[in-house]
């Protein structure tokens, strides 16, 4: 991408069969409008055609215009929205719209896979803790597909957490240096209505 500086007096900027056209008295020069990230007017006495300003403003091209120093005073910048600005837009609505619906589908896979880790210590150590926690996070992960609110969800999932970690903890199967899971202060599952 180019970054175009107009630094003389009189120039005159337009459009021609999609390029902008830079001419002064005796030359015209030629720039494909694809490759133009910016253009900066350096001087004043230069004149532009309306049409090049929409270019410009369809294809995200800034234009700056300088004063004594080279430093931007102004800068025109088309409101319409270029690909990643409505790529990142598209991704926040996305997340309004689906936010329940995606964490459900997140956190009970998580719950799934804590399921299936603690299946697959019980097949080797036997256990009634494990057989209890492994019913317990089935029947959560039940649970969690009616949730109403994101915050039924986090609920679902820290009484989870705390039931995995704890049949952990209680078998051994825990560090010493990992005594318990901290959670954040909910002792038992809050049933939704």
């Amino acid at each position: 991408m180019k970054h175009l500086i107009i630094s003389e007096y009189g120039i005159y900027l337009g459009l021609e069969s999609g390029r902008l056209v830079v001419k002064n008295k005796d030359d015209k020069k030629y720039f494909p409008l694809n490759r133009l990230a910016t253009l900066s007017i350096a001087k004043k006495g230069v004149s532009f055609s309306s049409d090049l300003v929409e270019q410009f403003s369809l294809r995200g091209i800034k234009l700056f215009f300088l004063d004594f120093r080279g430093v931007a005073h102004s800068m025109l910048v088309g409101a319409n929205q270029h690909a990643v600005v409505q790529a990142r837009i598209n991704q926040y609505r996305y997340i309004d719209r689906n936010a329940l619906t995606l964490s459900i589908k997140l956190i009970a896979a998580k719950i799934k896979n804590q399921r299936a880790t603690l299946n697959y210590f019980n097949k080797h150590h036997k256990s009634i803790n494990l057989l209890n926690a492994i019913e317990e996070l089935k029947r959560v992960a039940q649970l969690i597909k009616n949730a109403k609110t994101l915050n039924d969800v986090l609920s679902y999932e820290g009484y989870a957490a705390n039931i995995y970690f704890s049949s952990l903890a209680k078998d051994k199967f825990l560090s010493a240096s990992f005594a318990n899971r901290e959670g954040r202060g909910l002792r038992r599952l809050l049933i939704v209505c």
